[in-house]
């Protein structure tokens, strides 16, 4: 009773799979915001190692946790994660300005309410 070998890839390529338009967008949206001051510091080709390592980490961590799970993993939340973490320790005092939309903001909350 093993598992197929060629099983193990689903870990990385999990990451380049979206649930949709909004989860893509979101996803790009906060590498494009905070992942390209965490490659500065740490470099092209160690950001890449470190990415890649990050959604795989959330990979295994989502099988740790759930190991019946029949539900597909997708994305790169996992990963862009991980940047988030980077971020935070690389850059402890940044103070980070957010835009919230109002509209946005008080439908959550209804929603959350009902």
């Amino acid at each position: 009773m093993g598992v197929d070998p060629e099983a193990y890839v689903t870990l990385l390529t999990c990451m380049f799979l979206h649930g949709g338009w909004m989860h893509i967008i979101g996803n790009m949206w906060f590498l494009y915001l905070f992942g390209d001051n965490v490659e500065d510091r740490m470099g092209p080709a160690r950001f890449l190692i470190f990415y890649l390592l990050c959604g795989v980490a959330a990979s295994l961590t989502h099988l740790v946790v759930s190991p019946m799970s029949t539900m597909p993993t997708v994305g790169a939340s996992g990963a862009i994660s991980g940047v988030l973490g980077a971020y935070l320790v690389l850059f402890p005092t940044a103070r980070i300005i957010t835009l919230v939309p109002v509209l946005f903001s008080v439908s959550w909350l209804l929603a959350y309410l009902s």
